[in-house]
């Protein structure tokens, strides 16, 4: 009877060496390892997927992978599952992100390969994310940290705590995850320390840091091997619109090839001159692209989503256009709730409506009294609540 065994990562100990040095920047060693005659055709091919993706291919990668043909490796279909995973994420193709990290986690789990299992779980987390599926982010996080034992892979859980925190409003146990982040990080690899400081970045931001964001994303605008580039410099021109009211122009090059990127770049410059249609064209694409992030009528459905820098420019531009002129002074706090619904050019946040009738900054004490007011206003009003916005539905009609 034939015993059937499963090739692991002991089964390719030059494919592990050559992998290795690519992973500490050793280019040169790199190549010198990629040409060792002992290397199988599979691991050469897959080497050289890893080497695209050095030089910044994404495309180029996925395509020689997707032309590769059949695996007989178990523990290299879970690589090459695992490096599909990362580039779908950089191509911002979050549903074929998923299915080819469910590929990768089968053959890392038959190969019992602890790291491959870490890095798998991890990249779940990050991209179930895009879904708003936090408990399973949760146990996806949980089951990662089982298979914690790297300087690396503390980081990288760190990052996703930070993240939770922001989005349970935990702002200094979110700027305490990512801060222990970087100092572990210090001794990274530096493609890897820029992807970090990229991650800080946005914490950053989405905690009021804004300053220290930008002051990260020049930083980073110096580092030529970052995969995040195009991120990196959109969101330091939209922080720099939204301190300075300036007007995005053309995007480089580099913003261009990244369809997120540009979709959001070009959406925030037709708004800024007044182009609602093309606008209203570009946000179609992107929030068909995000469905659980975006919705019609310019609504960001993820409140984490609206502290981004994205989120920010946006929200300022709007506060700009949402209405034509002041309110009367002295009204109720029923008959100001009407008026602000009723004038508005978009649907609008609770937090938004909160601060403008009680004059005050927004705090969840004052969910109860804003949904008791909602209350009286639809006795005689068709008020809507949707994605977390809300507006006159008689208004909506007419609008749409």
């Amino acid at each position: 009877m034939k015993i059937f065994k499963v090739k692991t990562i002991d089964d390719h100990p030059h494919y592990v060496a050559a992998r290795s040095a690519l992973h500490k920047e050793d280019l040169v060693k790199f190549k010198k390892l990629k040409k060792n005659p002992e290397l199988s055709q599979e691991e050469k091919k897959v080497l050289q997927a890893r080497d695209y993706i050095q030089q910044q291919s994404w495309e180029q990668a996925l395509t020689y992978l997707e032309n590769m043909g059949i695996i007989k490796s178990e523990y290299l279909n879970a690589e090459m599952y695992a490096i599909k995973t990362y580039l779908f994420q950089i191509l911002a193709r979050p549903e074929e992100a998923l299915w080819s990290n469910q590929r990768a986690l089968f053959y890392y789990e038959l190969c019992g390969d602890q790291e491959g299992l870490f890095r798998s779980h991890y990249n779940r987390s990050v991209t179930l994310e895009k879904f708003q599926q936090f408990k399973l982010m949760d146990f996806h996080y949980k089951e990662a940290r089982k298979y914690t034992h790297s300087p690396h892979q503390i980081v990288h859980l760190l990052k996703a705590e930070a993240f939770v925190h922001c989005r349970l409003g935990q702002v200094d146990k979110a700027l305490e995850s990512i801060q222990e982040a970087l100092f572990y990080g210090k001794d990274l690899e530096k493609s890897h320390f820029d992807n970090l400081r990229t991650v800080a970045s946005e914490i950053y931001i989405k905690t009021g840091q804004i300053n220290k964001a930008i002051e990260l994303l020049r930083d980073l605008m110096a580092s030529k091997i970052n995969p995040e580039r195009a991120r990196v410099l959109a969101e330091l021109k939209m922080l720099e619109a939204l301190l300075d009211d300036t007007i995005l122009k053309k995007p480089a090059a580099t913003i261009e090839k990244n369809q997120e990127w540009a979709l959001k770049w070009h959406t925030l410059s037709a708004l800024q001159i007044g182009e609602e249609e093309r606008a209203k064209s570009l946000w179609k694409k992107l929030s068909k692209k995000y469905p659980l992030l975006y919705g019609g009528d310019f609504m960001i459905l993820d409140p984490l989503e609206e502290t981004t820098a994205f989120g920010l420019l946006l929200k300022k531009i709007y506060q700009r256009k949402a209405y034509s002129h002041a309110p009367q002074k002295n009204l109720s706090k029923v008959d100001h709730l009407i008026w602000l619904l009723t004038n508005a050019t978009i649907p609008q946040r609770k937090e938004d409506l909160i601060e403008s009738i009680w004059g005050e900054d927004y705090e969840p004490s004052y969910d109860a009294r804003f949904y008791k007011l909602v209350q009286r206003v639809k006795k005689n009003q068709g008020i809507e609540n949707v994605g977390g916005t809300y507006f006159i539905k008689s208004q909506k009609k007419q609008s749409a």
